[in-house]
């Protein structure tokens, strides 16, 4: 074992009480107001760095080699009588000029498809989402026609 200089300043060795106690390496030090306060601030500072962290969530893609990939995944969608509203992810500046829909008919089917013309560049601390409403006429389509919405429907994510 090295000899008595080798241990830093402020740390013991202390030998085991007879009572059963177990050896500290920290001696007086952990006990004095010293090492507290570090460990206090420290904690604290990586916890507030820690909250300041925004994980990006991977994009929801629709399978490998399913078609319409690129289409924005919907939490919601509901059919009104004057008005489709979809529910989307956000960040807090997605509005309803950063979507493009694209109908297409086929005799009597309709179907409609959702996707972003520009990304939410925003940075918020918390998932969000946002919902859009779009007139049928906006749309071109009728209010009782049948609509198949090609969309994938998600779950929500938060909370």
């Amino acid at each position: 074992m090295p000899g008595a200089g080798w241990w830093p300043t402020g740390f013991r060795l202390r030998k085991a009480a007879s009572d059963g106690r177990r050896l500290s390496l920290l001696g007086k030090m952990w006990r004095s107001g010293a090492m507290t306060r570090r460990f206090l601030m420290m904690a604290s500072v990586a916890a507030l760095l820690a909250g300041c962290a925004i994980v990006p969530s991977p994009p929801i893609l629709a399978p490998a080699g399913a078609p319409l990939a690129e289409l924005e995944p919907l939490y919601a969608a509901e059919a009104g009588r004057r008005e489709l509203t979809i529910k989307v992810a956000s960040n807090g500046c997605t509005t309803k000029a950063d979507f493009a829909f694209y109908v297409e008919r086929q005799g009597e089917a309709v179907t409609l498809a959702f996707g972003r013309r520009r990304l939410d560049g925003c940075q918020s601390l918390v998932a969000g989402h946002v919902e859009l409403a779009f007139s049928y006429a906006e749309l071109g389509l009728e209010p009782r026609d049948p609509v198949f919405l090609l969309n994938p429907l998600v779950a929500w994510p938060g909370l």
